[in-house]
């Protein structure tokens, strides 16, 4: 069972850090929620859980600093798009002598080149920057980078993966190209299990997936789950697609044109051949504790998804 010294902070508790911070706690880790608001939200843990909360200013090292005293480890799951919004955690969780940092990485295969150009992806790479940058400087930080590839349930939810009330789906090119995708629920695990293997997952990318799936097979899942046969598919290039998006920000977009754009930039490194977004052969599951699911499985999460 972990001990008190091994008090993990989590800054964020949005769909995913709500999973990561239950998961953490069911594996008897003490948590620190990082908050903004004095009033955080009801994250309905057990009652004999081990957390505080701790109000911070993210933009203040000195607030952060004394936040994080006293942790083995802080994991970011705040939505950023901003290039260098994560730094004064990361000299934060530095300064407080933190020793293993998770970025809000959480996504695509930022090691693959044609991923990592994607001006969607410009903050997560000045994020890593600045993560190497700081463990070279301070040898007890350490940090490891979460890849999952697509949210399932969230991207389902939230009409990322396909629209569930218009029964329309997007296909890019022929919707053959494999794709990994992960529940939040497995995400979370796979943060248990890196704090469980900090010297294996030391100071590098780990990957996960719940499944390897096609977007043909994923309208098949969707149309059972539904209930209906009646679905809209609208059929695109990934070569189009990409053009479109990089001339809309060529335009100097703002709010929310430019959020779409750069949503519209994500689907690249998940569908289109050659940007990594299958992770099969290379995943750490077995290291993280972390079983993939049988397609019925898989099926189940699309089902419940309409329910």
């Amino acid at each position: 069972m972990p001990s008190s010294t091994q008090r993990i902070a989590v800054a964020g508790a949005g769909s995913l850090g709500v999973h990561v911070i239950r998961a953490l706690v069911a594996a008897s880790y003490p948590v620190t929620v990082l908050t903004r608001s004095s009033q955080p939200k009801s994250l309905d843990l057990p009652s004999d859980a081990d957390v505080k909360y701790a109000t911070v200013d993210y933009t203040s090292v000195s607030s952060l600093s004394a936040a994080l005293q006293n942790h083995l480890g802080v994991v970011s799951t705040i939505t950023s798009t901003a290039t260098g919004e994560q730094n004064p955690l990361i000299e934060a969780a530095a300064n407080a002598g933190v020793q293993r940092f998770l970025p809000a990485e959480f996504g695509s295969n930022m090691a693959n080149s044609k991923t990592r150009a994607l001006p969607v992806y410009g903050y997560k790479a000045a994020t890593e920057a600045k993560m190497i940058e700081t463990a070279k400087a301070n040898p007890n930080f350490t940090y490891t980078m979460v890849r999952n590839g697509v949210f399932l349930d969230w991207g389902l939810q939230y009409d990322f993966l396909l629209k569930m009330k218009e029964h329309s789906i997007t296909i890019f090119d022929q919707g053959e190209q494999p794709f990994s995708t992960t529940t939040l629920a497995t995400v979370a695990k796979a943060v248990v299990g890196v704090f469980q293997h900090l010297d294996k997952t030391k100071n590098r990318a780990v990957y996960v997936q719940d499944t390897v799936i096609t977007q043909n097979e994923l309208l098949q899942m969707a149309k059972k789950g539904s209930g209906t046969e009646d679905w809209k598919v609208e059929r695109v290039t990934s070569e189009d697609w990409y053009q479109k998006a990089m001339a809309a920000l060529g335009n100097s977009p703002s709010g929310e044109e430019l959020g779409k754009i750069m949503v519209d930039l994500l689907y690249p490194s998940i569908y289109t051949e050659g940007y990594g977004g299958d992770f099969s052969g290379k995943n750490d599951n077995e290291l993280l504790g972390v079983r993939e699911m049988s397609r019925r499985e898989v099926e189940k999460v699309v089902a419940d998804a309409f329910a």
